[in-house]
C-alpha cells in the first residue's frame, strides 16, 4: 500500500509539471524588472505588477490618486492608514508636471494628524490643458521614537 501511495504521488507531480509547462508557453515574457515590480507585455495585454520588498511596522496603506475633473481641473485624494494608533502622521504631497525631460513641482502642501491611524487629504488643483501631472506623496508614520516612510505617486493624467 505505501508503495502504491508513492507511486501515486509521483505520477501527481509529473502531472503538474506537465501542465505547468504546457502553460509557460501562453504566460507573456517579462519585458522590464524594476525593485518595485515587474511589467509584463503582450500585443492582447499588460500587466503591471508592483510589490514593495519592505517590512513595515506601524503602515498599512498609503495612496496618491489624481482624478480629471474636466476644464483644466484635477482633484488628489492622498490618505495613510496605520496598523495601530501612531504619534503622528504626515503627508508632504508634491504635485509635479512633465516638462519634456524631467518631473517639476508646480506646487506643494502638507498634512499631518497626531494620535490618530488614518490621515486623509483632498485638493483641488487648477491644471494647464495638455501638460502631464501626477501627484508625489512622501508618508512619514512615527511612534516611540520610531519612524516609517513610504512614498507613493499617482497615475500621470493630462487634463482635458
Amino acid at each position: 500500500m505505501k508503495k502504491m501511495s508513492i507511486i501515486c504521488l509521483v505520477a501527481l507531480l509529473l502531472c503538474i509539471n506537465g501542465i505547468t509547462t504546457a502553460f509557460a508557453d501562453e504566460l507573456p515574457e517579462a519585458v522590464d524588472q524594476e525593485q518595485s515590480g515587474i511589467l509584463f507585455e503582450t500585443d492582447k495585454m499588460k500587466i503591471d505588477i508592483e510589490f514593495s520588498p519592505e517590512s513595515y511596522k506601524y503602515i498599512r496603506e498609503c495612496t496618491s490618486s489624481l482624478i480629471d475633473n474636466g476644464n483644466g481641473v484635477l482633484y488628489a485624494t492622498i490618505s495613510t492608514t496605520t496598523l495601530t494608533t501612531v504619534s503622528s502622521i504626515n503627508m508632504d504631497m508634491y504635485i509635479e508636471r512633465w516638462n519634456g525631460s524631467a518631473w517639476v513641482t508646480a506646487g506643494s502642501w502638507t498634512q499631518t494628524g497626531t494620535n490618530t491611524s488614518k490621515v486623509t487629504s483632498n485638493k483641488v488643483i487648477e491644471a494647464v490643458k495638455g501638460q502631464k501631472y501626477r501627484v508625489r506623496t512622501v508618508h512619514t508614520v512615527s511612534k516611540d521614537g520610531f519612524t516609517e516612510f513610504q512614498q507613493t505617486l499617482s497615475m500621470e493624467l493630462t487634463p482635458r
